[in-house]
Formats: C-alpha cells, sequence, structure tokens
C-alpha cells in the first residue's frame, strides 16, 4: 500500500489562509458502527465519540475535507511511524514518504464524522469557572503535521487571553471548562455521512 502523497506537506505549500466558510472538518472515530456513534435518544453522536475528556479540547484534532478524504480516515501508524510523523511542522517541510507495516497501516474499522467549518470558527462558546459565566470564542486554526498538510486544530480566545499562551495549570483548568460545554455543541453540529463538499483551489494552499 502507498502512501497518498497529497496529503504530505511539501516545499511548495504554505498555511492555507483562505475564507473556508464553504468547507467541512471531518474526524475520526475509532468505530464505524452507526449504532456506537449515535445517542438513541438525543439522535446525537455520543459526547465520548466527539472527544474523550482525556482528550485536549484545546487543540482538538480535524482534517480539512477536500483533498483529505474518507479513504484517508483508515491511515494508522506504528510507534516508529508517531515518532516520527505524528509532529508538527511547517506546511512547506520536506517529508519521506511513510514506509507501510513499517511506519503506517491500514485501519479498516475506522470511522468518521464531519461538521461545517462556519458552525465552529469565531463562535462564543459559554462556560463556567465556579460560579461565574464565560465566553470562549472558538478558532479554527490550520495546524499542519508531518503526516497530514490537513490537519486542523480547534483553538480558543478567552477572557484570560488565547487559552495556548496561559501558565500551564491554568490552560488545563480552563480547558476542562470549555471543554465541558464544547462536547455539547460539537455533538449537536456533527453529523455522520458524508456532505457534498467544495475542494478548496491550488492557489490557498501553493506558492505554484
Amino acid at each position: 500500500m502507498d502512501y497518498p502523497i497529497e496529503i504530505l506537506p511539501n516545499p511548495e505549500r504554505k498555511f492555507v489562509e483562505c475564507d473556508l466558510s464553504a468547507y467541512f472538518l471531518i474526524r475520526l472515530t475509532h468505530t464505524d458502527d452507526p449504532n456506537a456513534l449515535i445517542d438513541p435518544e438525543t439522535g446525537e453522536i455520543v459526547l465520548q465519540h466527539i472527544c474523550s475528556p482525556k482528550e485536549h479540547i484545546d487543540d482538538l484534532s480535524f482534517s480539512l475535507l477536500g483533498i483529505y478524504n474518507v479513504q484517508h480516515i483508515r491511515l494508522g501508524f506504528t510507534q516508529v511511524g508517531k515518532d516520527k510523523f505524528v509532529q508538527p511542522c511547517l506546511p512547506n517541510e520536506p517529508v519521506e514518504i511513510p514506509e507501510y507495516e513499517i511506519e503506517f497501516t491500514n485501519d479498516e474499522i475506522r470511522g468518521y464524522w464531519h461538521i461545517s467549518i462556519p458552525q465552529l470558527h469565531n463562535i462564543p462558546f459559554s462556560y463556567t469557572r465556579g460560579s461565574d459565566s464565560f465566553t470562549a470564542t472558538c478558532l479554527v486554526r490550520h495546524t499542519p503535521m508531518r503526516w497530514n498538510f490537513w490537519h486542523f486544530s480547534l483553538h480558543w480566545d478567552t477572557d484570560l487571553g488565547p487559552l495556548d499562551t496561559l501558565e500551564e495549570k491554568k490552560r488545563r483548568k480552563v480547558a476542562q471548562r470549555i471543554g465541558h460545554s464544547a462536547r455539547v455543541i460539537l455533538a449537536r453540529h456533527a453529523r455522520l455521512g458524508m456532505p457534498e463538499y467544495p475542494v478548496l483551489p491550488e492557489n490557498c494552499y501553493s506558492n505554484n
């Protein structure tokens, strides 16, 4: 099995800074069983499949749906591959092509859900600290990884400043509180299946 080089960073690529209001994010799940993914009472995706409480809501991983598509959801990495490729990088960083079975695998049982970017980007989320209510604004950011140029993350602007700039202990506490609210909102808007989606024009991600 060959690694899909279209999702790798390369020297001709740049950060995606175009208007993404017509686009979708996709996030993998570790089951493809819709009965396990959907809460029968609410009809929404089960919170644990949005993100587990152990995951960091302040850097929650997605991919931009388009060139990265459902075929890429099944890519998994060995420990050797994780150490080498599951690392942040610049969009134009030259990387080696991962080797099948040595550095990456094909995981057949993965599923996915999607969400439109306008339902997240620049959207205020209410959360509490103690007995007080606050608002954090969600920001969708392009955060390339060595294995996936199309990797995006959720970042947060809070009343205390950008979440990722806070002192670590405070950041963890605030992220935990935001996470309680964000998981519920994500579950409300997330959808299974595949929408009709546009593919980003080359000038948005390439210097060519």
